[in-house]
C-alpha cells in the first residue's frame, strides 16, 4: 500500500506532466485511429457504396463494378469500395474484391434484416469507419436502413469538419411514388435520424442528390424539396437492374436451357408464370390468393416461385403445403437470379416487387396480387395500367385472360411515356465521375477563391434530370415562405423544347426517343436565389476539437486519480505530506542518512513504514 501512495503522490506532484501525456495519447489516437489491416486499395477508395437490401445491392452491383474497372483509366476514381451491411448485400457482393463488411473494421455487430430497419451502430464504431476511410469523396447509399443514413450523415459531417465536401447520393431502386413518410422520404427530410444519437441536423436532408429510375419520381421529389426548402436534387438515371435483365433475356440459348431446368419439359405453347417472393404487411394474403390461382389454373399454366434474396422461406413452404399446391409450384434452383427465372417465364406476379417493372422491360407482362384490405404502393405503372392490380379471384382470371390475348407480350411503345432511361449503369457512372472531377477541381482552386465568392447568396439546390428535355429555371425565394414561381427558358443548342412551370411543380416535355433505348436523357438545373445570408461555412478548426478532447480526457483522468486517493485515504488513512529532503546512500547502500528537517513531527511514520 505504501508503494501505491508513493505513486499517487507522485501523480499529485506531476499533475501537468500527467495531463500532457494524456493529451498526447488522445491526440495521437484521434489523428491516427486504430484501423485493422485491410486491403490498401479498399482503404484508399474515393467512392464508397453502402448497401443492405437485395434490390439496391443488385442495382449497384453493375455500377460499382463498372467504376472499379474504370480505376485503371485516367478519368475514373482511384479506388472503389462497397460496405455491405449484412445480408443479403454480403452474399451479393461476396465475390467482389472491393467489398467489405463491418467485421473488416473489427466491428462485431450483427445487422438484423427485418421489415423495421432502424438499427444503428454505436457512435464510436461509425466514427471509426469514417476515419479509416479517409479518402472517400463520394458516398452512394441505399435508402432502406437507418444504419445507412447514420453512416452517410457521419461521412458528410466528417467532410464539413475537415473543410472539404463529401457528396452523398441516395439510390432509389424502386418505382413507387415518392412518399415523404417512407424511409426513403426520411433520407430526403432528415427525419430518419430523429430518434437516433447521430450528430446530424434532423431538419436537414441526409442525401444531397437522389438517383431515381423515372422522371415522375424526380418531379415528385423536386416539388417536395422546393416546397419545403430542402437542399436535395433528383437525377433520372433509370434502373441498372434493367440493364442486367435485358442482358439475361438477350441470351436466347440460355433462356431455353433455364426454362427446361425450371419448368421441366413443357410445351412452348404452355404459359409459365413466376411469382417473386417478398415480405412485410400483406404478403401472406398475397401468397394465399396466388395459391388459389394456382389451384384454379394448374391444368393449363405452369408456375414457379423465386424467394426473396437473403430471407428464409419457411412461410412460403408451409403455406404451399397447407393449401395443397406444392406439387404445382416449381422453386427456382438455388443461386438462380430472378432475372433468369423471369426471362424463362411468360409473366411475373408479386405483391409489389420491382421485378414486375423490370419484367416489362424484357417484354414479359406482370401484375400485382394485393387482396382487399392490404397495403398497396401506388406508382406510374399501376396508374397507367401497365401493371394491373388483382385483389380477388375474378381479377386474377381476367388478368390472365388479358395476358393470353396479348400472346404474353408487352408492347414496347407503351413504356415510352414511363420516362425510364435504359442505360442506367452508364448514366450513374458518368454522374459519379462528374462529382469526383468537381471535388478535385474544388480542392485545387480552394486557395484561390476570393472573399466575395464566399459571401455569394446564390445557392444551387436542384439538379433534376428531365428525360428528353434540357431546361433551366430560376426560382425567387424571399426570407418569408411564399409560393414559388419559375421562369423556364430553352438552353442554347438544345434539340428539345422546354416549357414554363406553374406554381412549385416543375415539369418537362418528353423529347424525341433514341433508336437504341427508346428514351433519351439529359439534365435540367433549378437554381434557387435567396435573399437570406449564405449558410455558414464548414468548420475547419479540427485542431481545436482535438485539443478540447485531449484536455477533457486529461482532466477526467486526473479527477479519477483524485477520487481513488480520496477513497483510499478514507479507508486506509492518508499518508503524510512528503517533505523536501536530501537522501543519500553510503557506498554499500546499507545505511541511509538524512539531511534536512521534516516540517512534520519526527514521530510520524514514513511512507515506507505504512
Amino acid at each position: 500500500m505504501g508503494q501505491f501512495f508513493d505513486f499517487m503522490s507522485a501523480c499529485h506532484k506531476h499533475f501537468l506532466q500527467v495531463l500532457l501525456v494524456q493529451m498526447l495519447i488522445t491526440t495521437v489516437s484521434t489523428i491516427f485511429p486504430h484501423c485493422p489491416p485491410m486491403d490498401k486499395n479498399v482503404m484508399d477508395a474515393e467512392v464508397l457504396f453502402i448497401c443492405h437490401d437485395a434490390g439496391e445491392s443488385l442495382g449497384l452491383l453493375p455500377v460499382s463494378t463498372a467504376l472499379y474497372n474504370a480505376t485503371t483509366g485516367s478519368n475514373g476514381p482511384k479506388q472503389v469500395a462497397v460496405l455491405a451491411l449484412g445480408n443479403p448485400a454480403s452474399t451479393i457482393f461476396a465475390s467482389n474484391p472491393f467489398s467489405m463488411e463491418l467485421s473488416s473494421f473489427g466491428i462485431n455487430v450483427t445487422v438484423i434484416d427485418r421489415t423495421v430497419r432502424n438499427q444503428t451502430l454505436p457512435a464510436a464504431d461509425a466514427a471509426k469507419i469514417v476515419e479509416c476511410m479517409g479518402s472517400v469523396r463520394v458516398v452512394v447509399v441505399g435508402m432502406v436502413y437507418t444504419m445507412q443514413a447514420q453512416l452517410a450523415a457521419a461521412f458528410a459531417a466528417h467532410g464539413r469538419k475537415r473543410g472539404r465536401k463529401i457528396s452523398v447520393i441516395g439510390f432509389d431502386d424502386g418505382f413507387s411514388d415518392f412518399d415523404p413518410g417512407s424511409m426513403l422520404g426520411g433520407f430526403v427530410t432528415g427525419s430518419i435520424l430523429a430518434n437516433t444519437s447521430a450528430s446530424h441536423d434532423r431538419s436537414s436532408p441526409v442525401v444531397s442528390l437522389v438517383f431515381v429510375p423515372s422522371q415522375f419520381i424526380a418531379n415528385q421529389i423536386t416539388t417536395f424539396a422546393i416546397t419545403h426548402g430542402l437542399n436535395v436534387s433528383a437525377r433520372v438515371t433509370g434502373s441498372p437492374t434493367i440493364d442486367t435483365w435485358r442482358a439475361a433475356a438477350a441470351d436466347v440459348a440460355a433462356v431455353r436451357r433455364n426454362r427446361t431446368a425450371i419448368y421441366g419439359d413443357i410445351s412452348n405453347a404452355r404459359p409459365a408464370v413466376l411469382y417473386a417472393g417478398g415480405y412485410g404487411s400483406g404478403y401472406p394474403e398475397s401468397l394465399r390468393l396466388f395459391c388459389q390461382l394456382v389451384r384454379a389454373t394448374a391444368d393449363t399454366v405452369s408456375f414457379s416461385f423465386s424467394p426473396h434474396p437473403g430471407l428464409p422461406s419457411h412461410l412460403e413452404r408451409n403455406l404451399f403445403e397447407t393449401m395443397n399446391v406444392s406439387a404445382y409450384i416449381r422453386w427456382l434452383p438455388n443461386g438462380t437470379n430472378t432475372a433468369v427465372g423471369v426471362a424463362a417465364s411468360n409473366a411475373t406476379l408479386s405483391q409489389d416487387s420491382t421485378c414486375n417493372v423490370q419484367s416489362l422491360y424484357i417484354g414479359k407482362p406482370s401484375a400485382y396480387i394485393q387482396p382487399k384490405g392490404t397495403s398497396n404502393t401506388p406508382s406510374y405503372f399501376t396508374a397507367a395500367g401497365l401493371i394491373p392490380v388483382m385483389d380477388n379471384m375474378s381479377d386474377t382470371h381476367a388478368v390472365m385472360s388479358a395476358f393470353s390475348r396479348e400472346d404474353w407480350q408487352v408492347n414496347a411503345s407503351s413504356l415510352v411515356n414511363a420516362s425510364v432511361p435504359l442505360d442506367a449503369t452508364a448514366l450513374m457512372v458518368g454522374a459519379i465521375k462528374s462529382l469526383l472531377r468537381e471535388a478535385t477541381a474544388n480542392r485545387s482552386s480552394r486557395n484561390s477563391m476570393t472573399s466575395s465568392t464566399a459571401h455569394s447568396s446564390s445557392v444551387p439546390v436542384h439538379d433534376t434530370a428531365v428525360v428528353g428535355t434540357t431546361w433551366h429555371a430560376s426560382i425567387a425565394r424571399e426570407t418569408r415562405p411564399q409560393k414559388h414561381t419559375a421562369a423556364v427558358s430553352p438552353v442554347p443548342n438544345s434539340t428539345t423544347r422546354g416549357r414554363s412551370t406553374k406554381g412549385s411543380k416543375p415539369t418537362g416535355t418528353h423529347g424525341t426517343t433514341t433508336a437504341a433505348s427508346g428514351v433519351s436523357s439529359s439534365t435540367a438545373h433549378v437554381i434557387v436565389h435567396t435573399t437570406t445570408a449564405a449558410p455558414p461555412s464548414p468548420a475547419k478548426s479540427s485542431v481545436f476539437d482535438i485539443a478540447l478532447a485531449s484536455v477533457t480526457g486529461g482532466l477526467m483522468l486526473c479527477l479519477c486519480m483524485y477520487f481513488v486517493v480520496y477513497v483510499c485515504c478514507n479507508r486506509y488513512g492518508c499518508p503524510p505530506r512528503i517533505p523536501r529532503a536530501n537522501l543519500s546512500y553510503d557506498s554499500e547502500g546499507a545505511n541511509e542518512s538524512r539531511r534536512g528537517e521534516y516540517e512534520d513531527n519526527d514521530d510520524e511514520p514514513l511512507l515506507g513504514d505504512l
